[in-house]
């Protein structure tokens, strides 16, 4: 199976669970890999850096084929549930050590590579969805 074609299965599998821990029921959202070159990072007066994937609507995704590639099952998790989280949940960004911080200090992503802090990262996210008055909205 080719990279875009592992990606969109992959991606589809996440968001089906992504879905089932949020309890939402009509969960269907397009998955759309771009190359990198295609997906600039909104707020970069350069245009050198590129963002990882976006959320479109609440029924698309766009997903950066190189990074993908570059990122090990834990860090695809945790990509599709901030996009997700913006998408479905109508979070915005937070900088919290949580799934929804687009720019953690010391690494891309919050969850440890063998995944074993997963379980709490999505519990924080849903205190945000429950406590959603303490919180910014996704615009």
């Amino acid at each position: 199976m080719d990279i875009i074609s592992t990606l969109i299965l992959t991606a589809n599998m996440i968001t089906a669970q992504f879905c089932s821990d949020f309890k939402i029921d009509e969960c269907k959202i397009k998955i759309e890999p771009k190359e990198e070159r295609e997906l600039p990072w909104v707020g970069d007066p350069k245009g050198t850096r590129r963002a990882h994937g976006y959320c479109v609507s609440n029924h698309k995704i766009v997903l950066n084929i190189q990074h993908w590639s570059g990122i090990n099952d834990w860090e695809k998790k945790e990509l599709i549930y901030h996009e997700l989280g913006h998408c479905f949940l109508g979070l915005g960004h937070n900088s919290d050590i949580s799934i929804m911080n687009p720019f953690p200090k010391t690494t891309y992503y919050h969850v440890k590579k063998d995944g074993s802090n997963w379980h709490n990262l999505v519990i924080e996210l849903k205190n945000r969805v429950n406590n959603r008055k303490k919180y910014e909205y996704f615009q």
